[in-house]
């Protein structure tokens, strides 16, 4: 009977045991479940950020690209205008030239007909002088002459 209560109270202590094992890897299997858990989350939440860094980095070098081009664009743009305002500006001196020169021919050319009029009612003025002065002297001969002649006829006359 005692034998039996002690085989008894053995397979009960074994029993007690084997469930405290059991109860004990259950928990330990939870605790690893959970720390497995956790670091599956943990590595989630690290991809998850990195994933957001980079979308972030991908987002700014993006903008910066577009800022650059649209820096790029603003540059050739003035660049062009400023090109386009000196091709005016040389046209616009070009053009003045032109016209200085054109003013500067056309008063030479008024110069040059004035001084060819001047030149010409200079030669007929001297031409007039000239044959006024030939017709006087002319004029001047030929009484000259009218006076010999009278002189002589009065000379021969008080001769006779």
């Amino acid at each position: 009977m005692v034998q039996q209560d002690i085989g008894k109270i053995i397979r009960k202590k074994k029993r007690i045991r084997k469930k405290k094992r059991i109860r004990k890897e259950k928990r330990k299997r939870k605790k690893k479940r959970i720390r497995k858990e956790k670091r599956k989350r943990k590595k989630k939440r690290i991809r998850k950020k990195k994933r957001i860094r980079k979308e972030k980095r991908i987002r700014k070098e993006k903008r910066i690209r577009k800022e650059k081009r649209i820096r790029k664009e603003k540059r050739i743009r003035k660049e062009k205008r400023i090109r386009k305002e000196k091709r005016i500006r040389k046209e616009k001196r070009i053009r003045k030239e032109k016209r200085i020169r054109k003013e500067k021919r056309m008063r030479k050319k008024k110069r040059v007909r004035k001084d060819k009029r001047i030149r010409k009612n200079n030669r007929i003025r001297k031409d007039k002088r000239i044959r006024k002065n030939k017709r006087i002297r002319k004029k001047k001969r030929i009484k000259k002459k009218k006076r010999i002649r009278k002189e002589k006829t009065r000379i021969r006359k008080e001769k006779n």
